[in-house]
């Protein structure tokens, strides 16, 4: 570039090329301005923008665990104490989430209507009200696994893993007295 263009540059007070002694012109950088400059020229293409919409969805699920539930500080002290409360919380985190979500909404509005077009409320006391023996549970999680087949992916998706917690569930419930 020739100085006369150099000097005539109304931006040349905050510009970075200096003129030195000998009339020669420099830029100075540092290795770090120059792992700087090359990040932020990273963060402005669309391939990063992609990969960080991922960590910003869970930037702000860890956000929320740590200062609506308390996750910041846990008042545990072991190895399998400190995960059997992280895993607690995280479950707790699930109820207001699955709240809020439209798709579990709708899903459980269309069960209800489904329900209460058979005839009153005598699908929903078959579904959700106890019956006497081992059987105490199995209704209500019946129509829970019904609810989750269709919430969730392709038919068959979640169907082996589903099954084996909803037996596991179910064998656990059994057990209790209501």
């Amino acid at each position: 570039m020739a100085a006369a263009t150099w000097e005539g540059c109304p931006l040349r007070t905050s510009c970075p090329i200096r003129q030195t002694r000998n009339g020669r012109y420099t830029l100075e950088f540092t290795a770090k301005d120059r792992r700087l400059a090359g990040r932020r020229r990273e963060h402005e293409t669309p391939v990063f923008a992609e990969r960080d919409a991922t960590r910003s969805g869970i930037e702000s699920t860890n956000s929320g665990l740590k200062n609506r539930l308390g996750l910041n500080r846990l008042r545990v002290r072991g190895r399998g104490s400190v995960f059997r409360v992280i895993l607690h919380k995280v479950t707790g985190w699930n109820v207001p989430r699955g709240a809020a979500s439209k798709k579990l909404r709708a899903c459980v509005s269309s069960q209800v209507a489904q329900t209460l077009k058979g005839g009153g409320s005598r699908a929903i006391e078959e579904l959700y009200v106890p019956t006497p023996g081992c059987g105490t549970a199995s209704r209500w999680f019946s129509g829970f696994s019904r609810l989750f087949r269709r919430t969730w992916g392709p038919s068959g998706c979640l169907s082996e893993n589903h099954r084996l917690f909803t037996g596991e569930l179910l064998s656990v419930t059994s057990r209790l007295l209501f």
